[in-house]
C-alpha cells in the first residue's frame, strides 16, 4: 500500500512538473473552457482547431471560446454592462475602459504574483507599474508587448502613394508635404483615367475612429509620432503636451489640403465613405495617395500585391517645411486596454494560469512561427527560416488563420509585439525577421527597395526617439465617463467634426473666413484647457511612475 501511494504522489509530482514546463496537465473534470469576447470583428475561430490552437489546448486542458465582434463595438459592450452578463474574459479594445468603470473587472495583481511567473517575465516591471491604475489595481493585461530587440521593417504610419507614381518619375526623394502633392498632380495630370475612370489624386477616410486620417495630421506633419491626443517635446528637460488642432500647423495643413480639393485631386467622398467603401476604393487602382497607419491598409496591400501590378503603395516620409518627420513612435505597450477577468468568471486562477502559459518563451514561438521543421528551419547560428514552401504557404493569410491559429492568440491576447524578439535573437513574427523580411517580398516590391538602395521600407524613415518611451502613447490615456476633461473633449471633437469637412472643402478665397469661424466655435468652450491639464498629469505621471 505504502509502495502505490509512493507511485501515486511521483506520477502526481510528474504531472505537476511537466505542466510547469509545458507538458499537458491531466485535469480530473476533463477539458476546461475559458469563454472570450474580443471586441474586433475576426473571422470565427476554426471549428476543427487549429495546430497552435489544439497545442494550446492539449497542453493547458483549457479550451477557448471565443466571440468576436459583430457590429458596433460601443453598441455592443453598452449592452452587456447593462445587462450584467459577461463570459468569462474580455477585450473592449477603445471602449474597455466602461467596463473597469461599471466594476466589470477584477484585479489582477495579485493573481499574476501568484500564478503567473511568465507574465511577470514577459511584461517585466515598468509594464506593470504602468498598468496599474490610479487605485493602485491592474485590471487587463495588454497584447503586443515590446521586448528584446526591437526590429521594424515597416513604418508606423506615412503618406502613401501608389508605386507606379513614383516608377513613373525615375523613384525621387520626397520630405515634404509640397513634394508629395507635386508629385500626385502632375501624374495625375499625365493620366487622368484609370480603367475609363477618372484618376483619384488623394483620398482619405473621415468614418467613426478612423478618422485620424483627416485629424491627426496637424500632429503628423510637424513631426510627432502617433500621439493622437496631442503633442508631446521635450522642453527643457520635461515632457510637455500641447494641443495641436487650433494650431498655426492645423491651418497650414488644412488650408494644403483646401487646395489640393480646390484643384480636384482631393476626393470628395471622403467624409461620406466607411471603411470598407475606402478600402475598395483603394484596391480599384484609380487612388494615387492618402495619408493612413500601416496596419490599417495590410489587407489592401497584400491584395494589389498578389496581383503583381504596380498599384500598391509605398509609405513615404513627408512633413511641412521646417519640420523634422518622427513618423515611427517607440516600442511601447498599449496601456488603454487589453484582456480583464470579468466578475462573472468562478475560476481566475485557470484563467490567469492560461494566460501565463501563453506567455511562456516556447508558446510565444509557437505562436509566431508555429512548429519547427514543418513551419519554418533553423540554421547553424540558432536563427529560424523558412524555405520557399513554407513561405509560400504563410503568404496566404488563410493559412495562419485556418491552418496554423496562431492569428487568434497573439491578435488580442497577452503575447509579444510583432517587432519584439526571444532571447535567442529571433524575432518572433516572422515578417520582421531581417533574413526572411526581403525574401518573401515581390519582385515588384524589390524594384523599389532596390532603387532607394534600402533593404526595408523602414529605412524610408527616421529612427524613433526612444525618449519617448517613458510616457508614449498619449491617446491610451482614458478619461473617466462624465468627467470635466471628458465632456470638455466631447465638445472640442464635435467642433471639429463639423468644421474640418468645411475647411477643406471651402472655396477658394473662403478659407480663412472658415478658419476664424472654426477658431470662434472652439473659443466658445471655456473649459477646453482640462483636456490638455489631463494630458499632461497623464504623462507627469507615467514618468515618475517609471522613475521610482
Amino acid at each position: 500500500m505504502k509502495r502505490q501511494l509512493l507511485v501515486f504522489l511521483m506520477v502526481t509530482l510528474s504531472f505537476s512538473l511537466a505542466f510547469a514546463n509545458g507538458a499537458k496537465e491531466e485535469k480530473a473534470g476533463g477539458m476546461k473552457t475559458i469563454s472570450f469576447f474580443m471586441g474586433h470583428p475576426l473571422e470565427d475561430y476554426p471549428a476543427e482547431g487549429t495546430t497552435v490552437g489544439n497545442y494550446i489546448e492539449e497542453q493547458t486542458g483549457v479550451k477557448a471560446d471565443f466571440e468576436f465582434l459583430v457590429g458596433e463595438l460601443e453598441q455592443k459592450v453598452g449592452i452587456m454592462i447593462a445587462s450584467g452578463e459577461y463570459p468569462d474574459v474580455v477585450n473592449g479594445r477603445n471602449y474597455h475602459q466602461k467596463f473597469i468603470d461599471a466594476g466589470a473587472v477584477i484585479p489582477l495583481e495579485d493573481l499574476i504574483e501568484e500564478h503567473g511567473p511568465n507574465i511577470k517575465k514577459m511584461y517585466g516591471d515598468t509594464i506593470l507599474k504602468l498598468l496599474r491604475k490610479d487605485d493602485g489595481h491592474i485590471y487587463f493585461l495588454p497584447a503586443f508587448v515590446p521586448s528584446g530587440k526591437i526590429s521594424k521593417t515597416t513604418p508606423d504610419q506615412g503618406f502613401f502613394i501608389q508605386k507606379k507614381v513614383l516608377k513613373e518619375f525615375g523613384y525621387p526623394g520626397i520630405e515634404t508635404v509640397d513634394d508629395y502633392f507635386d508629385l500626385i498632380s502632375k501624374y495625375a495630370a499625365k493620366y487622368p483615367e484609370v480603367n475609363g475612370k477618372s484618376t483619384i489624386g488623394f483620398t482619405s477616410l473621415f468614418y467613426s475612429w478612423r478618422n485620424y486620417t483627416v485629424m491627426n495630421m496637424p500632429s503628423v506633419v510637424t513631426g510627432h509620432p502617433n500621439d493622437g491626443s496631442g503633442n508631446v517635446d521635450l522642453v527643457n528637460g520635461k515632457w510637455v503636451v500641447s494641443q495641436y488642432y487650433d494650431s498655426p500647423a492645423a491651418k497650414e495643413i488644412y488650408a494644403k489640403y483646401n487646395e489640393v480639393y480646390n484643384d480636384g485631386l482631393f476626393d470628395p467622398e471622403s467624409f461620406v465613405a466607411d471603411y470598407d467603401q475606402y478600402q475598395a476604393k483603394l484596391t480599384s487602382g484609380r487612388v494615387l495617395g492618402f495619408f493612413d497607419q500601416t496596419w490599417s491598409v495590410d489587407n489592401v496591400q497584400q491584395i494589389l500585391k498578389q496581383e503583381d501590378k504596380d498599384n500598391w503603395y509605398v509609405a513615404l516620409p513627408a512633413v511641412l517645411d521646417g519640420y523634422t518627420e518622427e513618423c515611427n513612435g517607440p516600442a511601447s505597450p498599449q496601456l488603454d486596454a487589453g484582456v480583464s477577468i470579468t466578475v462573472s468568471c468562478k475560476d481566475p486562477v485557470a484563467v490567469i494560469e492560461y494566460f501565463d502559459f501563453l506567455c511562456r518563451e516556447e508558446t510565444q514561438k509557437r505562436i509566431g512561427w508555429g512548429f519547427e521543421g514543418t513551419d519554418y528551419l533553423v540554421d547553424g547560428d540558432g536563427m529560424f527560416y523558412r524555405n520557399e514552401e513554407q513561405r509560400a504557404r504563410f503568404m496566404d493569410p488563410d493559412y495562419t488563420k485556418k491552418v496554423t491559429g496562431g492569428y487568434y492568440f497573439n491578435y488580442m491576447m497577452p503575447g509579444l509585439g510583432s517587432n519584439s524578439s526571444f532571447s535567442d535573437g529571433n524575432v518572433f513574427d516572422p515578417r520582421n525577421q531581417p533574413s526572411e523580411f526581403y525574401a518573401r517580398l515581390y519582385d515588384s516590391e524589390k524594384e523599389v527597395l532596390d532603387a532607394y538602395h534600402i533593404q526595408t521600407w523602414n529605412e524610408l524613415f527616421r529612427a524613433p526617439n526612444n525618449d519617448r518611451a517613458v510616457y508614449y502613447p498619449l491617446w491610451t490615456g482614458k478619461m473617466n465617463t462624465g468627467s470635466a476633461e471628458e465632456i470638455a473633449s466631447q465638445k472640442i471633437k464635435d467642433v471639429r467634426d463639423k468644421y474640418t469637412p468645411l475647411l477643406i472643402m471651402a472655396d477658394k478665397g473662403s478659407y480663412d473666413a472658415v478658419w476664424n469661424e472654426y477658431l470662434d466655435e472652439l473659443n466658445k468652450i471655456k473649459d477646453r484647457d482640462v483636456v490638455n491639464d489631463f494630458y499632461q498629469k497623464l504623462v507627469d505621471s507615467r514618468v515618475s511612475v517609471l522613475a521610482k
